[in-house]
């Protein structure tokens, strides 16, 4: 079975005010990744960012017969669930997103990742001032990465 990644679509779950759960679905609607963001007195905070490396397909759900480990990473995933968290973002007014880089993780790797989308990162703190407006995007390195992952992801 052929599992394109175009299939990825995207569920925006809220508590208003509080949280927010971006989720990427397959094809199958199991979630493969999500972003989890937190607002606290006007402020928005980028909580997690994941994309699942180990996701087991089973098929038939009901009687497993043919089973496939899938891994998500690398896909373009991880950045199209950060352009919908800062478009999220945007289209409710918040002055900025702010988050903290995984201690465990690669934080070069982490560091490039955040900063191709116009984040600043300092001591392993990330932070993005969004545009005023929700229709206008806040710096050309944001505009073409949104460009360019939500032609693969709408």
């Amino acid at each position: 079975m052929n599992m394109t990644l175009t299939n990825v679509t995207f569920n925006i779950s809220e508590v208003p005010s509080h949280f927010a759960r971006i989720a990427a679905l397959n094809e199958i609607a199991c979630e493969v990744g999500y972003a989890n963001l937190s607002f606290y007195e006007g402020q928005a905070a980028l909580a997690d960012l994941y994309v699942n490396d180990k996701f087991k397909f089973l098929w038939p759900r009901f009687c497993p017969v043919f089973t496939r480990t899938i891994n998500y990473r690398s896909q373009g995933i991880g950045s199209a669930l950060l352009v919908k968290a800062i478009e999220y973002c945007q289209h409710k007014n918040y002055p900025t997103l702010t988050g903290i880089l995984d201690p465990n993780g690669d934080r070069d790797r982490l560091t490039a990742f955040y900063r191709r989308f116009g984040f600043s990162v300092n001591k392993g703190f990330i932070s993005l001032v969004l545009s005023p407006s929700p229709n206008l995007l806040h710096n050309d390195v944001f505009a073409y990465q949104s460009r360019r992952y939500t032609k693969h992801y709408t």
